[in-house]
């Protein structure tokens, strides 16, 4: 697949809700809109580290990420699902063909994903 059909499958992608993409972790980045709908959503001032756990600073392209953690800070290992699913970042919704067509992620990374390795074996 090309660049063009992979972000065109993203509008066909239908996440399972498996997980497998939050217990990876990782640099997640985080949009100044993506802080304002969690904080919304959890009831929180948008400053509120202990709630939302931002790295202190931005990166030199003023991209806030995540503290890194293994698995994600908002996933429920015993529900097995996002605390914040309806409110999750935009890299989470465009996860994980638009993601990796954005440099987002690496192949391997969206490889990862079993509705990914499903796909490729009706093809």
């Amino acid at each position: 697949m090309d660049i063009y059909e992979l972000a065109d499958a993203q509008k066909f992608f239908n996440c399972n809700r498996c997980g497998t993409c939050c217990l990876q972790g990782g640099d997640i980045a985080i949009t100044d809109a993506d802080v304002h709908r969690i904080a919304d959503f959890l009831g929180c001032p948008e400053k509120d580290r202990t709630m939302i756990p931002l790295a202190k600073d931005r990166d030199k392209n003023g991209n806030l990420y995540f503290h890194r953690s293994h698995p994600c800070f908002y996933y429920d290992k015993d529900l097995k699902a996002c605390r914040i699913y309806p409110a999750r970042p935009t890299a989470c919704r465009q996860y994980p063909y638009l993601l990796f067509v954005l440099n987002g992620c690496t192949k391997e990374a969206m490889e990862l994903c079993p509705q990914v390795k499903d796909a490729r074996t009706r093809v």
